[in-house]
């Protein structure tokens, strides 16, 4: 075959009924691939996220997931709107902030308890419940 005569186009169907090539709008000459919807989801999730640094998970899922919306809203598009990537970021920062509190909370534990097995046993004092008594119970009802 030769190749100037070969027509990438219609041979690999790249031209989705049209003559000018995927994504081509002859009203307009511009098709815009970007989501506007995953960027204000973005936003709103990553907000969500640095507000709730201190919560429990809230912050590491939601920051997870505007980070994923924001990298998700360019479409085909080769770069990030500047709202997606202020979202981005934002929740990239939530994200590190949260596991800088946990890591320094487990920290700080286990230099006040000394192990693992003082943060348990201090636990144990604190509610109460004898967790190796409870896992003998958990293990004879079987």
């Amino acid at each position: 075959m030769d190749p100037q005569k070969f027509d990438y186009n219609q041979d690999y169907n790249y031209n989705f009924g049209n003559n000018y090539g995927p994504g081509f709008n002859p009203n307009n000459n511009f098709y815009n691939k970007r989501s506007r919807n995953m960027e204000v989801a973005a936003l709103v999730l990553s907000i969500i996220a640095i507000a709730s640094c201190s919560c429990i998970y809230v912050s590491i899922i939601c920051g997870s997931l505007a980070m994923i919306f924001a990298l998700l809203s360019k479409g085909g598009a080769t770069s990030m709107s500047s709202m997606a990537m202020t979202s981005f970021w934002i929740a990239f920062a939530a994200v590190v902030i949260t596991l800088i509190i946990y890591i320094g909370s487990f920290a700080a534990m286990l230099h006040e308890y000394g192990s693992i097995e003082g943060i348990l046993k201090e636990y144990q004092n604190l509610t109460g419940i004898d967790y190796n008594e409870l896992l003998k119970q958990m293990n004879t009802a079987k």
